[in-house]
């Protein structure tokens, strides 16, 4: 593995801190979690928001419709996805293999392909899938990136990281679904903000890690 110090550099910005609090063991789970919604707030902001969202939330929604009006999807029978498959590729090319659109894209994927008809109403499933994009991002920017670092430097084994990811991820729930219902509201949003704390304190090493206003 490569240099901690060059290793940390690999994390874009914003996620370089969310990495040194989890590598340095100083804050709580519900402190990390804080940071990641920051760090996710501040990547949707710079990419302005999640070109194509919209579109590809529209496809999901007609797929689950389909369901519901077709008695032998209900019943188990087996809907093709190769039309709307084929529609979020052709919105991934419309934005120019835009990185947040592929985020998207995948997300809608792995949702239409474990979705097996629900009773979800269109606006809750864009809510699901909204939720999914950010927790991806979360994935891709900081725990899929550092999984192996943190097993080495902190936790020892797999199972002691996988058990500790689980609970930052539950600790950011109920943020997450505020940031994905803004993303929801503006998928294009250049202003998008990570939602209220409620009261949590931050750490002593998060209020040295401000920058200075």
């Amino acid at each position: 593995m490569p240099d901690k110090d060059l290793f940390q550099r690999t994390f874009a910005a914003g996620w370089r801190r969310v990495y040194r609090l989890a590598e340095g063991a100083v804050s709580s789970n519900s402190e990390l979690g804080a940071a990641c919604i920051t760090a996710l707030a501040k990547t949707l902001r710079e990419s302005k928001g999640c070109p194509g969202f919209n579109e590809i939330a529209e496809i999901v929604s007609n797929v689950e419709q389909e369901r519901k009006s077709q008695p032998l999807f209900a019943a188990g029978g087996v809907l093709s996805l190769s039309k709307p498959l084929a529609s979020i590729r052709q919105v991934e090319q419309k934005y120019k293999e835009n990185r947040m659109t592929k985020v998207a894209a995948r997300a809608a994927r792995a949702f239409l392909v474990k979705e097996k008809g629900t009773e979800n109403g269109a606006g809750e499933l864009k809510q699901n899938l909204s939720e999914k994009i950010c927790l991806d991002l979360a994935d891709h920017h900081f725990f899929g990136r550092g999984r192996n670092y943190l097993v080495q430097h902190r936790f020892g084994t797999f199972a002691q990281e996988r058990d500790w990811e689980h609970d930052v991820k539950i600790k950011m729930k109920p943020s997450l679904s505020k940031l994905a219902d803004k993303l929801l509201r503006n998928p294009n949003s250049t202003t998008i903000r990570a939602p209220n704390r409620g009261g949590i304190r931050k750490s002593t090493q998060e209020l040295i890690d401000e920058p200075l206003s």
